[in-house]
This record gives C-alpha cells, structure tokens and sequence, in this order.
C-alpha cells in the first residue's frame, strides 16, 4: 500500500469500515458504502486500496497495533510474573472496555475467510511481549505448564466476559470487584 496521502482521509476510511462492519458483517460492505460513510469519493478509496479486502486486513493490523500498545502500557520483562501478569490483566480489561466496537471487529475478523496470513502474523507479532511474558513465566515456574492454545484463552476469556458485561452496562466494575477478578485470574495460573 502506498503511503496514504491524507491521514484525515485514510482515518475516515478506517473508521467508516469499522462502523459499517459492525452495522452491516462483512458481507454487506462495499467500496461504495465505505467511500460514502468516509464523505469521501470512491475513487479515492482506490488510491490507498485495492479493494474492500485490503481495507479490512489494513483495519484489523491498524486495530491490533492500538490494543497491543494499551496492553503493554507498564509492563517490563524484568517484573516478577504476578507484577507482570496483573499489570497485562488490568491493562487487557480496560482495553477491552475502553476499545469495545474494535475488539469486536478483532474477534470477528481473526475468524473470518477475509484474514490473510500476513495479516495474521502481524496480529501476533504486535503481542510477542505478551506472549513472551508468559513462555518466560512458565520457563521460570513461576505460571502453570500448558499448552499457549489453552493458556492464552484462560487467561482473556474471563477478561472478555466481564467487559462485556460491563458494557452492556449489566454489571458496574469497581476496583473492588476488578481487584477481586484479576485475583482470582492470577490464583489460577499459579502452579
């Protein structure tokens, strides 16, 4: 992709896709509707991407790198593995919450037939230091041995539910209640 010659124009685009995904699936979008949503010419969709697929696999490496960065926020690899793991657990729950219509698209997306394996791949990378912090915790002893299949998804689908929950606005999250869950998280990864 050539280097987007307006940011405000490529950032509409980004968030018309987004907005219409969510509105429509997948099936239901088109350059025609994004160029609309965007205010901007369909023509000038085509100047950053060669079709609605590129856009989507650019949105979700754009979305994937904003989340990673949240997720990090803090955490240094020297930290002890309950530092590490509570700060990466607080930081993945209030993403989770702070960015809800974007991890959607993030889960639907990943599942998706659209999904290149570059775009893959650079989802993952953007959580190396994640995934790392929890190899080197099981290389110290320091986490429960298992799979990264299984670990990974223990350790977001609790975090996951409770967001959304949250933003459904069917349960208020206190830092009593937070604290209480990230706990527990924590007590069920400790060997």
């Amino acid at each position: 992709m050539a280097r987007p010659k307006s940011e405000q124009k490529y950032d509409a685009i980004m968030q018309a896709t987004l907005d219409l995904v969510i509105e429509l699936g997948f099936h239901g979008l088109s350059m025609a509707k994004i160029a609309k949503r965007a205010g901007v010419a369909t023509a000038t969709i085509y100047v950053y991407f060669d079709n609605t697929e590129a856009i989507l696999n650019q949105l979700y490496m754009d979305l994937k790198q904003l989340v990673a960065k949240d997720i990090t926020q803090g955490y240094k690899p020297y930290m002890s593995a309950e530092e590490g793991f509570k700060i990466i657990w607080r930081n993945q729950f209030n993403s989770l919450v702070k960015y809800s219509k974007e991890y959607w698209f993030l889960d639907q997306f990943a599942n998706s037939p659209y999904i290149t394996n570059i775009s893959r791949e650079e989802g993952l990378r953007q959580f190396r230091p994640v995934l790392d912090f929890f190899k080197q915790s099981q290389e110290n002893g320091e986490i429960k041995q298992m799979p990264i299949e299984i670990l990974f998804p223990m350790f977001y689908a609790p975090l996951s539910s409770i967001a959304r929950s949250v933003n459904a606005g069917h349960f208020e999250a206190d830092s009593e209640a937070i604290d209480l869950a990230m706990g527990s998280s924590w007590a069920s990864f400790k060997p």
